[in-house]
């Protein structure tokens, strides 16, 4: 979600969703105590690298590649004590915030310890999410906590380690509907402010690229009466996209409503819209990310 040097970026994020957004402040205090300790974990960790060494294709080869609709896939090993660590860290902001949690945080915290203890040094991305299912399948945290505290410190450490390789990849050449580097299905995106196109970023390292506006990520639909969008009384800024043949949603922050600006941090601005999300569920589509952010008691508000 984050990288070293963003936390300007965030607090200027901040001030904005809270105009934006009503309820955001409720949340606020919590998201601002756990980028707080993202950015400070990431600074204690500057000198030394998070991932595992990981060779990328030449450019040429990257670009045929791109051509063909095929992603890098560039997903390193992660330092397991690292990720075990941040893993830590964020729970403890959890019970800080939510006392009553802590019994359940407590049991979440042995089996991430369980898991990593059977390790080696690195740890493959596929195994941290097999982790991530089993807990949600067991219901063990909500599905938006359990999303929150995976996500956040999945993206904090790739990212990261990403943010130098993402702006030399020949994006122009890639319009698929998943991440370009790391082959991860977008949850969210943007309509340009200087022109209104579609720009969609990946959830797990921040890769942005573009695509064809009448289109659906996840199933390649291109049949303008079977895709659509709508919005929330009062908030024109975020949009459900939906697609009836493959039912499934995305967001995307409309940022010819914003006016012009540097930039949008985009997971702030979906951490506001989260009723967006239970809208698009109560009406039947389930997110192209499979990243779900409805508990099950809310669906039957």
């Amino acid at each position: 979600m984050m990288a070293r040097g963003e936390k300007e970026d965030f607090e200027k994020e901040f001030e904005r969703c809270l105009k934006l957004y009503s309820g955001f402040e409720e949340a606020e205090e919590f998201l601002r105590q756990v980028f707080n300790e993202v950015f400070g974990f990431l600074e204690r960790k500057k000198s030394i690298s998070l991932v595992d060494h990981f060779p990328l294709p030449e450019k040429e080869r990257t670009r045929e590649d791109f051509k063909n609709g095929k992603s890098l896939e560039y997903k390193p090993r992660i330092k397991a004590e690292e990720i075990l660590e941040l893993l830590h860290i964020l729970c403890d902001v959890f019970i800080r915030v939510n006392p009553g949690l802590e019994e359940t945080v407590k049991k979440a915290k042995e089996r991430f310890e369980s898991f990593l203890k059977t390790a080696s040094e690195f740890v493959e991305f596929k195994k941290i999410k097999q982790l991530w299912q089993e807990l949600e399948q067991e219901n063990l945290l909500e599905n938006d906590l359990l999303n929150f505290l995976f996500i956040n410190s999945l993206s904090a450490i790739y990212k990261n380690s990403h943010d130098n390789i993402i702006e030399d990849l020949p994006k122009q050449l890639w319009e698929e509907g998943h991440c370009c580097l790391c082959g991860e299905k977008p949850h969210y995106g943007l309509l340009r402010y200087e022109d209104g196109a579609k720009i969609l970023e990946c959830w797990l390292c921040g890769t942005r690229w573009g695509q064809m506006r009448i289109k659906c990520p996840f199933c390649s639909n291109e049949t303008p009466e079977e895709l659509g969008y709508f919005t929330v009384e009062d908030n024109k800024h975020c949009r459900i996209q939906f697609c009836n043949k493959c039912k499934t949603y995305y967001k995307l922050i409309d940022a010819r409503e914003l006016g012009k600006t540097r930039k949008i941090v985009l997971p702030l601005h979906h951490l506001a819209t989260l009723s967006h999300d239970l809208l698009a569920e109560k009406e039947g589509f389930l997110p192209g990310s499979g990243l779900r952010w409805v508990n099950n008691q809310d669906k039957n508000l």
